[in-house]
């Protein structure tokens, strides 16, 4: 009920000359939105992110702190979900939109060479009721939940789908955020008229979920991360992954940073 504070858009956009025209004014911002960590955040037309402290109304910025980070290795952050984790130089990512521009879920691919590898996926928690209809799903119901949606596909003459669960390891990685590996066993069925149907169980994984909840009165979500689909896992690639997520933590830290303009 208050005003907290007052920035101007000279201060958000200092040169205008960039901005692309549209009907009688100019796009100045590509979205604009709070964020998992309850920053008001926004993206200008120009590709800055932009992240306002809603209490103080102050500009913030935010800073890399190098202390744990593994030597040589890359940093992929969403300021929208509030997360960040690192990966291995050979690798890149790629990122998808949601329909309304929005950033969505990441894919990591090798620099060398076609196709993703793992995929980054993030999921909210709080207004699930799980399968039984039941609100307040744990951690673990949730992501198991989750993963069986997401590994399950019909098609023509094919169904794929999860039929149980090997393995789930709780742990916490090196950045205190609760964790779980999870070992799915997958079944492909194959079938056409007037002939049998025919079975393929495989294993799927290790898959990691890390709990995310950077604001304690904001949304809970959990990250996923998985090697690519369609039991192509690779040598090493569980132990990548486990490595991968050992690094995910929470972006920071932030300070002041409003531009000054005269």
């Amino acid at each position: 009920g208050r005003l907290a504070h007052e920035v101007r858009l000279e201060q958000v956009i200092p040169d205008p000359s960039g901005l692309r025209r549209v009907d009688d004014g100019y796009r100045w911002v590509r979205y604009v939105s709070l964020n998992a960590a309850g920053y008001y955040v926004l993206e200008t037309a120009g590709g800055e992110t932009v992240l306002f402290d809603i209490a103080s109304g102050e500009r913030m910025s935010l800073l890399m702190d190098l202390a744990d980070a593994v030597p040589g290795w890359k940093t992929y952050r969403d300021v929208l979900k509030w997360y960040e984790f690192q990966y291995p130089p050979e690798l890149q990512t790629r990122d998808y939109a949601t329909p309304d521009g929005y950033p969505g879920d990441c894919a990591l691919f090798k620099t060398e060479g076609k196709g993703w590898i793992f995929s980054v996926d993030v999921a909210g928690i709080s207004d699930y009721r799980g399968v039984r209809g039941e609100a307040g799903a744990s951690f673990e119901e949730f992501a198991v939940d989750r993963l069986k949606a997401m590994n399950s596909a019909d098609g023509p003459g094919s169904s794929t789908y999860v039929d149980g669960i090997v393995r789930i390891q709780p742990f916490e990685n090196q950045h205190g955020l609760e964790a779980l590996e999870i070992l799915l066993s997958m079944m492909h069925e194959t079938f056409a008229e007037d002939e049998e149907i025919s079975f393929k169980r495989y294993l799927r994984g290790p898959i990691y979920a890390v709990m995310l909840s950077p604001n304690p009165e904001g949304p809970r979500r959990v990250l996923f991360i998985s090697p690519a689909h369609g039991g192509k896992e690779h040598p090493g690639d569980g132990e990548l992954l486990r490595s991968i997520t050992e690094t995910v933590r929470y972006p920071g830290p932030t300070h002041s940073d409003l531009r000054q303009t005269r």
